[in-house]
């Protein structure tokens, strides 16, 4: 684009001599005895012009004026206007470009800074604290994965997100993609990841799905019965069961995730739940089980669930999870019974 910067003013001095009427004179006084005369002025020489004089009358004296407060009356001043010989001649130059033009760069100055952060730090029961701020990126639709571990999310209005999600290794990574074109990752150190036994459920879509955990043999709507709706134990520190990612849209990434510490193992029995009714009939639904092992990555299973002919009613097909950690040594078996089918 053609840029033309025009200058518009110009600061011009305009010189000019203000001389006064009052001082200069030419006062010749007579010997005593002798009358005053007056003196006619001699020829004005070029280099010393005269431009005014006040002339005393003959015989007269000079007059001084009393010492008064209010000043004199302002003496009549001329005005000459400087003549230097050299005429003074203001042009606009268009094409110049003298001053730079800083509208771009006052507008990227003022844009908002719109490359995402992530920030991820451990937190208490081996978790990871993490934070994303994406802030021209409001309402987007994100998808975080940790290991093999993915679950879907939405960015708040300020394009604000955070979470807290289950370490599944000592060297955690988070990896985000925002809206499907920017990806941003960041990794942290969870010392205590390998204390803790996780269990995770995942899934695509809408299927009514759900992990159950049941402590010190205890059934179905007892305490110590664990669920995304009642996600702790009183009776065990750092255990829970947290749900992970949202339900919108038809391809939306879910999971749910259950942690005891290694320690309390033994104590446990987990079940994954899959709630039936009229709309959801004849079939397949699939889940992925991950459970994290100490000092290695996580393990796999894939599960699939052969839906009933329609109409199905209502009901539950349940499936019972053996935990790999209780094969370790000095680990329990799983309790025997209590696993429910309706």
């Amino acid at each position: 684009m053609e840029k033309k910067t025009i200058i518009r003013g110009a600061a011009i001095a305009c010189a000019g001599i203000a001389v006064s009427a009052l001082a200069a004179q030419y006062l010749l006084t007579s010997l005593p005895g002798e009358q005053a005369q007056v003196k006619k002025p001699t020829a004005q020489q070029d280099s010393d012009p005269v431009l005014s004089a006040g002339l005393v009358r003959s015989g007269s004296s000079p007059h001084i004026p009393e010492a008064r407060d209010v000043a004199p009356p302002a003496a009549e001043t001329t005005l000459a206007a400087l003549d230097t010989g050299v005429g003074l001649h203001l042009s606009i130059r268009e094409d110049l470009d003298l001053l730079p033009d800083l509208s771009e760069q006052a507008a990227q100055d003022s844009a908002p800074d719109c490359t995402p952060d992530l920030q991820v730090k451990p937190g208490i029961d081996a978790l990871i604290d993490m934070r994303l701020s994406a802030p021209c990126d409001g309402g987007a639709p994100i998808t975080i994965t940790h290991g093999e571990l993915e679950f879907n999310g939405t960015l708040s209005e300020d394009g604000a997100f955070s979470a807290f999600v289950p370490a599944l290794m000592r060297d955690a990574e988070l990896r985000v993609s925002i809206g499907g074109d920017q990806i941003v990752q960041a990794a942290t150190e969870v010392p205590d990841a390998d204390e803790h036994l996780r269990v995770v459920l995942q899934w695509t879509g809408d299927a009514p799905l759900a992990l159950h955990a049941y402590h010190r043999g205890a059934g179905f709507g007892d305490d110590g019965h664990l669920h995304a709706s009642r996600p702790f134990d009183t009776s065990i520190d750092a255990a829970f069961l947290i749900s992970l990612g949202d339900m919108l849209g038809p391809d939306a990434k879910r999971a749910e995730v259950y942690s005891i510490p290694l320690t309390h193992a033994s104590d446990a029995r987990v079940e994954v739940e899959l709630n039936l009714s009229d709309a959801l009939c004849d079939g397949t639904v699939d889940a992925t089980v991950l459970q994290s092992h100490p000092a290695d990555a996580a393990v796999q299973d894939a599960l699939a669930f052969d839906l009933p002919g329609c109409p199905a009613g209502s009901g539950a097909l349940v499936m019972a999870l053996p935990l790999s950690a209780q094969s370790l040594p000095g680990m329990a078996g799983l309790p025997a019974g209590d696993s429910r089918t309706n």
